[in-house]
């Protein structure tokens, strides 16, 4: 056997297979351009032959993950191995076979920065797209890459986001690829924020959020608890998440199509005052009228001696006294 196979390991149960890539603890922080925390706690394993999915949203530490494995970074905190060893050294490297998703994180952390401010202070043009920190290498480059790294035949494949800006034409092929590497008996660590296709490839999932792994284990075994609500929501394909949202409102009786209540909702927005203006009895006074009607003089709400006292303020006696024409003194 040539240094470049592996044996078969789909015939061995996947319990007894040998740990590939594993993460114990890792943390990983960033302190510029303002202290990050892109990783916390983060604690899995892979074994070979697997094709083991890093599921969440953009944003939520999957890229660092791919990067601390191949090598590209180190652990704040705690510790990665590949093949035993650090993902840093050379004996682990040569044996890692690594797809970025941009073009600026197949180069080393240490450099790039120096690199690129160097850059921006010497040459007086404008900056290509491609040093842009949101660009996106676009499919058919991504896709020569990946021949390249396949064509060195590594043990271990780290695809960060190997589906993204691909047709779907793209996409099945890159399934297909994927498919066949596993069944070579290479192990695949891909990142993904989607389950549309991660779905048909993987075999187990970390689904991540905000820099922690919510939960670990085959799609089965994530959708069997009521979690599976809260951590596979923002990986949800578009069509599949109206449906969820509309089975949601049918079992909470608030179908999209239900008419507005006919009661009017009372200014406060509290749901409680809401309801406590609904179920009220129209014939209890409230205290607010009372003091309403002793201000305004509201007709029927209110004594009529106190609407009399409110109505004519002037005291009508006095002002009929001042106002009567002084008695005439009497003839002699």
């Amino acid at each position: 056997m040539s240094p470049g196979e592996i044996p078969d390991s789909k015939s061995v149960p996947p319990q007894r297979r040998e740990v590939v890539a594993w993460m114990r603890g890792v943390s990983r922080y960033f302190e510029t351009p303002r202290f990050v925390r892109a990783l916390t706690d983060v604690s899995f394993e892979v074994r070979r032959g697997e094709v083991f999915g890093l599921l969440g949203p953009s944003g939520s530490g999957k890229t660092t993950t791919i990067r601390i494995l191949a090598g590209r970074l180190s652990p704040s905190l705690g510790k990665a191995k590949v093949f035993g060893r650090s993902p840093r050294r050379h004996s682990a490297r040569i044996r890692v076979g690594y797809l970025p998703q941009r073009p600026s994180q197949n180069k080393s952390h240490l450099w790039s920065p120096a690199i690129g401010f160097l850059k921006d202070l010497f040459i007086w043009h404008k900056r290509h797209p491609r040093s842009e920190p949101n660009y996106i290498m676009p499919g058919n480059e991504r896709s020569l890459i990946l021949k390249r790294v396949v064509l060195r035949n590594p043990h271990l494949l780290l695809l960060d986001e190997p589906f993204a800006m691909l047709d779907p034409a793209g996409c099945f092929e890159m399934k297909e690829l994927i498919v066949a590497l596993a069944r070579q008996g290479k192990t695949v660590i891909l990142a993904s924020d989607s389950l549309t296709y991660a779905k048909d490839v993987c075999d187990r999932f970390a689904v991540y959020y905000a820099g922690k792994i919510e939960a670990v284990g085959t799609l089965d075994e994530i959708l069997a608890t009521t979690d599976a609500i809260r951590v596979t929501g923002p990986v949800l394909p578009p069509a599949t998440a109206q449906r969820v949202l509309a089975a949601l409102r049918e079992g909470l009786g608030r179908p999209g199509s239900a008419p507005e209540p006919t009661n009017p909702r009372p200014q406060s927005d509290s749901p409680i005052a809401a309801s406590a203006a609904l179920t009220e009895p129209a014939s209890v006074p409230r205290t607010a009228d009372k003091v309403l009607a002793l201000l305004v003089g509201s007709p029927g709400a209110a004594p009529d001696a106190v609407r009399e006292r409110i109505a004519s303020p002037v005291n009508n006696d006095r002002l009929a006294a001042l106002t009567k024409p002084a008695p005439t003194a009497p003839p002699p």
